[in-house]
């Protein structure tokens, strides 16, 4: 890769990353939560909720997830809820959090979503930062996980070894395969 596209691709990484630990200090209900080393928190500290019900549209469903997912607006126990094997990721999204791309706007938006297997939908999105495209039409993955979608693992790792930091969860076939 060269130029422009290597660029996108590696801001990319750390956008979706960005966009996974969010800039919220607050947990929603008035509690502080612990969204990095500024906050002096760890993995362990952050309560969990819910993701994404996966009743109703598929399309509907995953396109809140890879919004929320994406957007630096959303709380971390928010952004691990919405992504398959959140909470083993949590120290990766702990990491990205403290890097210069954790301070801009980022979003997602869905370009379509193609269920494929009954837990399993293909989807196609773009990525911006402070309102510019930075990665378009990229292809990822939504899992139905406890009755949740949630952004695929896999597309998670994609994303982060675009940008060089993948965490060695990445390699593990266990936390990145798709369910059959």
């Amino acid at each position: 890769m060269g130029g422009p596209i290597r660029h996108a691709a590696l801001g990319a990484g750390l956008i979706l990353a960005t966009g996974l630990v969010g800039c919220s200090s607050s947990g929603g209900n008035g509690s502080p939560e612990t969204t990095g080393s500024a906050g002096g928190g760890t993995c362990a500290s952050i309560p969990s909720v819910a993701g994404v019900p996966a009743s109703g549209s598929a399309q509907k469903a995953v396109e809140k997830t890879f919004s929320l997912f994406f957007s630096t607006a959303t709380s971390l126990r928010k952004s691990i809820a919405v992504l398959q094997h959140g909470d083993v990721f949590c120290p990766a999204l702990l990491a990205v959090n403290n890097t210069s791309y954790g301070k801009q706007k980022t979003s997602a938006t869905v370009a379509s979503v193609r269920v494929t297997k009954p837990n399993v939908a293909a989807v196609k999105f773009t990525i911006r930062v402070a309102g510019q495209v930075v990665l378009p039409n990229a292809k990822g993955y939504a899992v139905r996980d406890g009755g949740e979608w949630k952004v695929a693992a896999q597309t998670f790792c994609q994303l982060l070894t675009l940008e060089g930091t993948a965490p060695k969860e990445c390699k593990d076939k266990s936390m990145t395969a798709l369910p059959g």
